[in-house]
């Protein structure tokens, strides 16, 4: 996506620039010296990334800013949600989560639709919204940005539509509200673990899905994070299909292990948990224990993974709580009430020793976020 791609171009002009200065100031006597500055620097970066570590671990419901609790009058509305692929054990949360909030606001709710990770079936949805009167659409993680004209002939028919863990890009931003955590934060919180971990050396093996835009943003910021390292850290990044998502290996990662030999691959980090769960897996299997696998979403399956050793670390979010924003925000739109911001909700780090914290993805602590939003809807 050209936000990742144009601050991937940026941080190369950046880089390349400072290398210039590097080499114009710098002679083969100040070697030893330039040597001894990188190395103070790669210092400041590993106890920046040693701290934000820190306060994830600490994050709590206090960090989660409340939404507005006046009361309106949510309205009578027909939903639909449309899963990204009811397999992905974040995408089937966030849909139930999403069904909860709209039988609470006393909504006509319907089936979840299965996108099943295609596109084409998102937009034959959508179309089916439009024919059938849906008052409202949640894209729970499915992508709405593939589908332009298809959202924008919704729009023109009134549908109010949701985008639920995905970002918006500009073309369709009048469209479709944004519901989302925030996503720069969980990839830099993945880049922060590494560099915690590795001190700033090693080899990272990157793979990302071109095909969701939360994905790429997220493992965009990983890299991102990862690079602030140099040269001691090696990156390599590769795309991947969703399709490969269920299978054994899969057989991307399979690959990677036969490629990358020991020594070659200390970090491997997987597009999502649905990826990453067989991706440690299968480097168990295979006796790699050099290899550190991770995450994004903390999936029950995953997070036993972690608590057993098996994958390294995810990161996860209040899928629940944002589940009931997304209609709160669909709500207040058809009601004339002014919206709010619901894009930075913070995310938790989901490591060995916190992992029974979190036995479905993360639900604050100590905040009731349905009576909440149940009694500002008039319940």
């Amino acid at each position: 996506m050209t936000h990742i791609s144009s601050r991937r171009v940026q941080a190369a002009v950046a880089g390349s620039s400072l290398l210039l200065v590097l080499a114009a100031c710098g002679g083969g006597a100040d070697g030893g010296d330039d040597a001894q500055a990188a190395s103070g620097d790669t210092a400041e970066v590993v106890s920046a990334a040693e701290e934000r570590v820190e306060a994830a671990l600490s994050t709590s419901a206090d960090d989660i800013e409340q939404p507005p609790t006046a009361s309106f009058d949510p309205g009578d509305k027909k939903i639909m949600v449309i899963s990204c692929g009811q397999a992905a054990p974040a995408c089937a949360a966030q849909s139930e989560a999403v069904l909860e909030a709209a039988e609470a606001a006393g909504w006509e709710t319907s089936p979840v639709r299965d996108s099943a990770f295609q596109t084409d079936k998102t937009d034959g949805f959508v179309n089916e919204a439009i024919n059938e009167d849906f008052d409202v659409v949640v894209y729970a993680s499915s992508n709405p940005n593939d589908i332009v004209p298809t959202v924008k002939a919704a729009a023109e028919a009134g549908i109010i539509q949701v985008a639920f863990n995905n970002p918006v890009e500009d073309e369709i931003k009048d469209e479709v509200i944004q519901v989302t955590p925030d996503n720069v934060q969980r990839g830099q919180l993945i880049g922060d673990w590494i560099i915690s971990e590795s001190q700033c050396e090693g080899k990272v093996r990157v793979f990302d899905d071109p095909a969701y835009a939360v994905t790429m943003l997220q493992v965009g910021s990983t890299v991102d994070r990862l690079k602030e390292c140099g040269s001691s850290l090696e990156v390599t990044e590769s795309d991947v299909a969703s399709s490969d998502q269920g299978k054994a290996g899969p057989p991307f990662f399979t690959a990677a292990l036969a490629q990358y030999p020991r020594g070659e691959m200390d970090y491997a980090v997987g597009p999502y948990d649905t990826a990453a769960a067989p991706m440690a897996t299968t480097a168990a299997d295979q006796g790699r224990d050099d290899v550190s696998v991770t995450g994004f979403d903390g999936a029950p399956a995953n997070v036993k993974l972690i608590a057993d050793g098996v994958q390294a670390v995810s990161v996860t979010s209040p899928f629940g709580y944002l589940g009931w924003v997304a209609v709160d925000q669909a709500a207040r739109q058809g009601a004339g009430v002014e919206l709010y911001d619901a894009t930075e909700i913070p995310a938790r780090l989901v490591t060995a020793e916190n992992a029974a914290s979190f036995p479905n993805f993360w639900e604050p602590e100590g905040f009731d976020y349905k009576a909440l939003f149940t009694e500002s809807w008039g319940g």
